[in-house]
């Protein structure tokens, strides 16, 4: 079974939480603020995951493996319907459209 999968925040828990669903086989969408941001952490997550396997913390080919299961969103607007599940696509807010970042707020 294919399981996708977008972590919105690919700083270091966002990562690290993408690096472990990547890692036991998911594809992984990073989304941040920007799409320059999702890209520079995506390639600080690959360059990690070499110093992990030389030091014994992931195992051989996690490299590999992340490198074909994680990729950086080109922005968050775009992830809105972009997975699939039974050939319908899927809305992850779970209403038409999607939120914003700058719109969301903490409750009064």
């Amino acid at each position: 079974m294919m399981r996708e999968i977008a972590v919105v925040g690919s700083g270091y828990m966002g990562g690290g939480i993408a690096q472990v669903f990547g890692l036991a086989g998911a594809r992984v969408a990073l989304a941040d603020v920007s799409a320059e941001i999702a890209r520079d952490n995506y390639h600080r997550l690959i360059a990690e995951s070499k110093e992990f396997v030389a030091e014994g913390l992931f195992p051989e080919g996690a490299t590999e493996t992340l490198e074909t299961n994680l990729w950086p969103a080109a922005s968050l607007a775009g992830l809105a319907g972009g997975f699939h599940r039974r050939g319908r696509p899927r809305d992850p807010v779970g209403q038409a459209g999607h939120v914003a970042p700058n719109q969301w707020r903490r409750p009064a």
